[in-house]
């Protein structure tokens, strides 16, 4: 939501700063004399300043989304981390599929995992898992 909020903003001050401009040349064909151009360079450098903190807020390295494998159903949320892939594997196989005998074990890995922090030379994650039957029942 951050992001969105930063590009938009983004957009907005750029067609601002066309419109100010835009007004600007009028002015200065309308009056050449009256311009002034201590008042214009101070609104530019606010205006770009402002432009600037924005498009820093949108290069923050939080990560928020959701992914679905459309194979196996499975769908991951994540925030501040991002898996570039998550595969589910049963004796050493990538599943295509979501048939998994019952009592059979499996692993969910998630490939290249962006966002962990070392903290005291350890890393610590969370997450969680809801498995869910065709009926709609939780696990």
């Amino acid at each position: 939501m951050l992001k969105l909020f930063g590009v938009a903003s983004s957009f907005a001050t750029v067609i601002c700063l066309l419109i100010f401009a835009a007004d600007t040349v009028y002015r200065i064909i309308q009056n050449p004399v009256k311009w002034q151009v201590s008042s214009i360079v101070r609104a530019l450098s606010v205006a770009s300043l402002l432009l600037i903190i924005i498009l820093f807020v949108c290069n923050s390295p939080v990560a928020v989304g959701v992914d679905k494998d459309l194979n196996t159903g499975m769908i991951t949320n994540y925030k501040n981390m991002k898996p570039e892939k998550l595969v589910l594997v049963m004796n050493d196989e990538v599943l295509k599929h979501t048939d998994i005998p019952f009592g059979e074990s499996f692993m969910i890995v998630n490939d290249k995992l962006q966002g962990l922090v070392a903290k005291d030379g350890k890393v610590s994650i969370g997450c969680s898992l809801v498995i869910i039957a065709k009926k709609g029942r939780y696990f």
